[in-house]
Parts: structure tokens; C-alpha cells; sequence
């Protein structure tokens, strides 16, 4: 997924966490995924 890239609908914290880990780390601050 890009930086700052608007999906459908916002992510939840559990989903972020189900994802996998990036390099750089990646932040979830509002319902999107910051990098």
C-alpha cells in the first residue's frame, strides 16, 4: 500500500496489526498507515 493512500474505508487497529511488518516501520495514526 503507498504512503498515505485512502482506502475504501479506514483500517482498524486490529487490522493493522494483522498485517505484515515493513521497512521502514509503518505508524497507524487516524485510521491510516503512515511510513
Amino acid at each position: 500500500m503507498a504512503v498515505g493512500q485512502a482506502s475504501s474505508k479506514p483500517l482498524t487497529f486490529d487490522e493493522f496489526l494483522k498485517l505484515p511488518e515493513t521497512k521502514p516501520a509503518s505508524a497507524f495514526i487516524g485510521g491510516q498507515i503512515i511510513r
